[in-house]
């Protein structure tokens, strides 16, 4: 099942990690990693602002009218004194 969807702000790439929220309180329903991103049918690695395309995410297909997807990075740094 592919989620359609309109990049408001900033950049997707294929394989990033997502987080969906839900709702007016914005709770957090899905955290995982995009498994497909599409635009028009063709498989696409990255799609920017102002865009439409198509998402699906890994083992999770509980999409509803409305709910907002957010990609972001971890990144993970050696602590120093």
């Amino acid at each position: 099942m592919i989620a359609g969807c309109r990049v408001r702000n900033g950049l997707i790439s294929l394989g990033s990690k997502v987080r969906v929220l839900r709702g007016k309180s914005k709770d957090v329903v899905f955290t995982g990693k995009l498994s497909s991103l599409k635009n028009r049918k063709k498989e696409v690695t990255e799609m920017r602002k102002d865009t439409e395309c198509g998402m699906a995410f890994e083992d999770w297909e509980g999409f509803e009218v409305g709910d907002q997807v957010q990609c972001f990075d971890e990144i993970s740094e050696k602590r120093q004194l």
